[in-house]
């Protein structure tokens, strides 16, 4: 199987502090530090470290965070042939995390703004098996990428974040639409707490898009899936969670490649769990993301899902 990610490169400025600060208030922080990031990239890497075969298309600046994503990205495996060099600097993402593990995160998209229906031409011809792409990238970039896809067979994975009013209606033909609580309520007005605004919420998505499966990323209390024949809760792996930039990154690859390579949803959802409660233990967003050894050693011993 060959897998693309049409989506966004970063880099992370990572600010560790005991809480955000409130309006007005200056805070001394513990640490700083710049890592690799982006949920294009981040994808893209996860999907490599789990062993897939896959490719990335995107934008990066003519500076020298540019110079580090591609060098990073090619270390892990990542085909950066689609890695184009726009006039902005590469793109930017504070993060602000918490001792707790919770995060805030602040985008500059720089050169993610400039990737245009140029990377959609060069993504469709790679003719992959499954293209990812999320909402760092420009809108109509997504929308016609998803059209495009679909008019060749190529399954078209939407991880929907960042959070937005997007319109998703121009998404036809989505083969998994994904996104986490807020982004849900952003996009149906519906902020999914239990079986029954989670079943609201995906049947909206599902009007709308047409997508074959709706899965909503839960964090910690798992995630609810819809489609085939299957609508339910699926419980989340206890982990104490360091930081949790990047999980949902991890789980909607790890979804993807066991998805496309298996057709079997909960086994899917199962793998993507462990991938995510492996990605919440380490620091920073690409650095966190887990190997396909550790995720499989991860279900080996896990067991199941807590409910």
């Amino acid at each position: 199987m060959k897998f693309a990610v049409l989506g966004s490169i970063n880099m992370d400025l990572l600010l560790k502090m005991h809480h955000v600060p409130a309006a007005g208030e200056s805070h001394i922080i513990d640490s700083y530090s710049y890592l690799p990031g982006g949920k294009g990239a981040n994808s893209a890497a996860a999907l490599a470290r789990l062993g897939a075969d896959v490719v990335l298309f995107g934008a990066v600046g003519p500076d020298e965070h540019g110079k580090t994503m591609r060098s990073v990205l090619q270390k892990e495996g990542v085909g950066i042939d689609g890695v184009g060099t726009g006039t902005l600097p590469t793109g930017l993402a504070t993060v602000l995390l918490e001792q707790s593990g919770q995060n805030r995160i602040c985008i500059y998209p720089g050169a993610n703004g400039e990737i245009s229906d140029e990377y959609v031409e060069k993504t469709i011809a790679a003719q992959p098996d499954a293209l990812i792409m999320q909402f760092e990238i420009p809108e109509n970039t997504v929308i016609n990428a998803t059209a495009m896809a679909a008019e060749r067979g190529i399954r078209v994975v939407i991880d929907a974040g960042p959070a937005q009013d997007f319109p998703i209606e121009k998404l036809k033909g989505v083969y998994v639409f994904s996104p986490n609580e807020t982004e849900c309520q952003a996009l149906t007005g519906i902020l999914p707490t239990d079986s029954s605004s989670c079943r609201a919420a995906s049947q909206i998505i599902k009007n709308r898009t047409g997508a074959q499966f709706v899965v909503i990323k839960m964090g910690d209390k798992g995630c609810y899936v819809s489609g085939e024949g299957v609508e339910k809760f699926f419980g989340a792996y206890r982990v104490k969670a360091v930081d949790t930039t990047a999980a949902g990154d991890s789980f909607t690859a790890a979804l993807t490649k066991a998805l496309v390579e298996t057709g079997d949803i909960e086994y899917s959802v199962k793998f993507a769990s462990a991938a995510g409660a492996l990605t919440v233990q380490k620091m920073g967003a690409l650095p966190s993301l887990p190997y396909k050894n550790e995720v499989e050693n991860f279900l080996k011993s896990a067991g199941t899902p807590a409910e």
